[in-house]
């Protein structure tokens, strides 16, 4: 039998419907979106048109497109606004040693090149868009050469050098949020750290003067790395075999709330054209006097002509809504009194967010564990042996 509260909560949301018909919208209204118009979210895919804002994705190893951090672009687009939010994969292979001999130095630096290439492209087509660099294990590192340059042996192979992003022209100049996760080549405390395996370096960390680059975008980027992390944080969970680590340290940066802290972290920073702080006391935008605008000492604008006549409006939405409401509490009555008599409607199923997502991105898989054995016995040269 359905339930007295699914009556009245229709009865309800009929009332709320209702008075939204009877109202009669002011110019100020029918010149904004309405909210459920800006609720319900788009198709999400790839764009390329020019958008405020343009997300640039690497992936990671073996992962599909977009990879892991879907959701979290297509949460980012939906708060920065479906029509101002728009983004792109860096197209690279995304291949490990697991794939063969080089195959890791290969991908790679065939990703740093593409991205440059890419963020310039669009850069230079959109002029007036802010670009947003994301990256995730060997996505992380790529987008790290992106910005400060690659180039250097690891996992048994040298990935050729390439320069780095020029932080004074396009599409440096153009960015405005830059974040990582698990990246292979993390740098122990660093300014743009986060993340308690901060103080750690990964398997091959920046030095000299891609270090020295990759920190012209310390305002604008921020680099996570989890403590036990197998690949930014080496050395965390102490020595102990490879087989007994523990890698689900460097799957889990986008389940739960572990992603919130970073999500939050690239809005704000966003929104504010590449300024992670607003706190600027003398800022001119903070001043407000009166009740007038932001930034003057003027005097609070006169009340438009549009509310003036709305009293009359009101008071036939009130009387609109008295009669559902009462409506409503008869409908209650008669459901408590009529057991039985209304037949039973099944509810529409409600989909977990898990089950909305591509099944192919969830990708805990113990391939990754034996990606990281394999890199790690290749790493191990003599010279290296040190940052291991």
């Amino acid at each position: 039998m359905v339930s007295c509260r699914r009556i009245i909560a229709a009865a309800l949301v009929a009332s709320v419907a209702s008075g939204a018909t009877t109202s009669t919208p002011s110019a100020r209204e029918t010149a904004q979106p309405s909210a459920t118009a800006a609720a319900e979210p788009k198709i999400f895919g790839p764009t390329s048109e020019c958008q405020k804002y343009h997300i640039f994705s690497v992936r990671g190893s073996s992962e599909p497109y977009p990879g892991r951090m879907g959701p979290l672009i297509q949460s980012l687009c939906q708060d920065l606004g479906e029509d101002d939010c728009g983004y792109e994969d860096v197209r690279y292979p995304a291949n490990s040693s697991y794939d063969g001999p080089g195959m890791f130095c290969e991908s790679a630096s065939t990703g740093a090149r593409n991205g440059q290439r890419q963020m310039k492209e669009y850069s230079e087509r959109c002029q007036d868009s802010g670009l947003i660099l994301l990256g995730y294990s060997q996505g992380a590192s790529v987008a790290g050469d992106i910005l400060g340059g690659g180039g250097g042996f690891l996992f048994g192979c040298d990935q050729p050098e390439n320069p780095p992003l020029n932080r004074t022209s396009r599409p440096g100049s153009k960015i405005i949020a830059a974040s990582t996760w698990g990246a292979v080549r993390h740098t122990a405390n660093q300014t743009f750290n986060q993340g308690e395996g901060s103080s750690y370096d990964g398997v091959l960390p920046r030095s000299g003067a891609q270090l020295e680059a990759i920190n012209q975008f310390s305002r604008v980027y921020r680099d996570w790395c989890n403590f036990g992390d197998v690949i930014c944080a080496v050395g965390s969970q102490g020595n102990i075999r490879d087989e007994e680590m523990d890698p689900q340290q460097h799957w889990n940066y986008f389940d739960g709330n572990n992603s919130d802290s970073a999500r939050q972290w690239i809005l704000d920073t966003a929104r504010n054209g590449g300024n992670a702080s607003t706190d600027d006391e003398n800022s001119p935008d903070d001043k407000v006097s009166s009740g007038g605008k932001p930034g003057s000492d003027s005097e609070p604008e006169s009340e438009p002509e549009d509310q003036k006549d709305s009293g009359a409006n009101e008071s036939r939405i009130q009387g609109t809504m008295w009669v559902v409401l009462m409506s409503a509490v008869w409908l209650s009555v008669w459901c408590l009194l009529a057991p039985g008599f209304i037949p039973e409607i099944q509810p529409t199923r409600a989909y977990k967010s898990s089950e909305m997502r591509d099944p192919s991105i969830q990708l805990d898989s113990p391939r990754h564990v034996q990606n990281y054995r394999i890199h790690r016995a290749q790493s191990q040269r003599p010279s290296d042996r040190s940052m291991l």
